[in-house]
């Protein structure tokens, strides 16, 4: 894992600025992130399970477009699956209109136009379809005081990313979830 930060800090009217510090050194292979399967036969050109082809989708609920776009390299680089929401009532339609279990995991941003990561959690839970309820929802936010952390939980997310994105922990996460996913088939 590289350990790399990226930090954000935006000014309405001025843009944003994005600094990305990612220490240097040499790879003597490129790390397999997405893909904790490497050690139980895998198809190295694919880099999946023979016969599972199962691929990590994810919907990423956020409203600030160069976040997203950054989060969107890094994920599908990794061969993630994104489909992405610019606010908490459009991440709720996604995710109506997809088919039960096709997504794995929601990357819900707290603060967003529209409706809030709060308020699409609490709707996506309330949705009357089986992975409504157990699709890991992760909270997204700048703001890491314990209050916010509770509304989070409350609305029925399952885990908080605090932000900038530490892509690393992001990418740990996904893989023990598709690590947990994998196991139940």
């Amino acid at each position: 894992s590289m350990g790399g930060k990226i930090h954000v800090e935006s000014k309405v009217g001025r843009g944003s600025t994005f600094t990305v510090v990612i220490p240097s050194a040499i790879a003597e292979a490129a790390p397999d992130y997405g893909n904790r399967m490497s050690q139980n036969g895998v198809c190295p050109e694919t880099k999946k399970k023979p016969g599972s082809g199962k691929t990590i989708r994810i919907l990423l609920a956020e409203d600030n477009e160069l976040n997203s776009e950054i989060l969107l390299e890094i994920l599908t680089e990794r061969e993630f699956q994104v489909v992405h929401a610019e606010n908490g009532q459009e991440a709720v339609q996604k995710f109506k209109e997809s088919a039960p279990g096709e997504f794995d995991i929601i990357l819900m941003d707290m603060q967003m136009p529209v409706m809030d990561g709060c308020g699409a959690s609490k709707e996506i839970r309330k949705l009357d379809r089986p992975d409504a309820k157990t699709i890991p929802i992760f909270a997204c936010t700048a703001n890491t005081f314990k209050e916010d952390r509770d509304r989070a939980m409350e609305s029925g997310m399952n885990d908080f990313l605090s932000k900038p994105i530490d892509v690393n922990i992001l990418l740990e996460k996904l893989a023990f979830i598709s690590g947990r996913q994998d196991s139940y088939t």
